[in-house]
């Protein structure tokens, strides 16, 4: 099962990878962002969503802060970087928890050009907000006691990702 979720892991992070170097255009020129988070909890798990919700957004601004001290973190900034986190029991019990991790960074973007037939719908010159980086993890197995442990070290690696991306994008 472990050798599954791995190989798992690393083809979500292969596939991640490919898309960066068109990323890093939309990355150029971010100057501030606003820490948002997106948590569910289901009810069966000893996990409270608040402590959360509350512990994403601190460990975000610290570590936006820590990485990338050239952009202001911000409640007026439009920009934003998310943390969506869903926790569940499994349906036996075994493994206890199962939850999921993405961070992305959004933006208003333009669409310059887009070919399909509802096109006219969205006019180019209104800007819409749009993911412009993301990653994402999926962890099976987890006590509740290491969930929020996992979960940090998570959240660290994945805005040292993001910092180093960038930075290659804004050297």
């Amino acid at each position: 099962m472990r050798k599954g979720m791995a190989a798992f892991c690393a083809l979500a992070i292969a596939i991640n990878l490919e898309t960066l170097e068109a990323q890093s255009v939309a990355l150029s020129k971010l100057q501030n962002l606003r820490v948002r988070t997106a948590v569910y909890v289901s009810e069966d798990t000893k996990i409270k969503k608040a402590e959360i919700d509350e512990a994403l957004k601190t460990q975000l601004v610290v570590a936006v802060k820590r990485n990338i001290p050239k952009i202001t973190v911000s409640d007026s900034a439009i920009p934003e970087i998310w943390a969506d986190v869903q926790v569940f029991v499994s349906a036996n019990g075994r493994p206890p928890i199962i939850s999921t991790l993405v961070l992305y960074i959004r933006r208003p973007i333009i669409i310059m050009n887009d070919l399909s037939k509802d096109a006219e719908d969205i006019p180019a010159s209104k800007p819409q907000m749009g993911i412009i980086w993301e990653t994402h993890i999926v962890v099976v197995g987890l006590n509740p006691d290491d969930f929020m442990k996992n979960l940090h070290e998570f959240v660290d690696t994945f805005v040292e990702r993001f910092a180093a991306d960038y930075y290659k994008a804004n050297p």
